[in-house]
């Protein structure tokens, strides 16, 4: 599968890039799959709203977890936040899991484009994705 590349610059390119992943990768998923692997797939709207509610002052270096990282549509809303917010962190780090083969290279290029809109604003990011692994089964087993 070959995701469409997006030149990352303007203020809302980021949501609109993950949103056509998402929609993409539920074109492609069965139902009986993301429903027994309990995705959600949530909208851009909806992880915006999520993002929003993030304590402030977030600090100098920040460290974020994406249990369900999916496409990374709430990494993406907290990152494009981090982005506009007057305080912004030096630093950003990514751990996301992902049990979804199909979904890990949308995540992939989801955090792709995040490292490049945390690079354009002076901000270091990384990134790591748990393949293939269950957080709650991980943490908690």
């Amino acid at each position: 599968m070959i995701l469409e590349s997006f030149e990352i610059g303007s203020r809302n390119e980021l949501p609109e890039q993950v949103e056509f992943y998402r929609t993409d990768a539920n074109r492609h998923m069965a139902s009986e799959t993301r429903s027994a692997l309990g995705q959600f797939m949530t909208p851009a709207p909806v992880a915006s709203f999520m993002a929003s509610l993030f304590y402030q002052p977030i600090g100098k270096s920040v460290c974020l977890l994406d249990p369900g990282a999916g496409v990374g549509s709430l990494t993406a809303a907290f990152v494009e936040k981090m982005n506009q917010t007057e305080d912004q962190p030096q630093k950003l780090s990514v751990t996301a899991y992902a049990i979804d083969p199909l979904l890990v290279n949308y995540l992939n290029s989801t955090l792709k484009a995040c490292r490049q809109k945390c690079e354009t604003a002076g901000i270091e990011f990384d990134y790591e994705i748990a393949r293939e692994s269950d957080f709650s089964r991980d943490q908690f087993e």
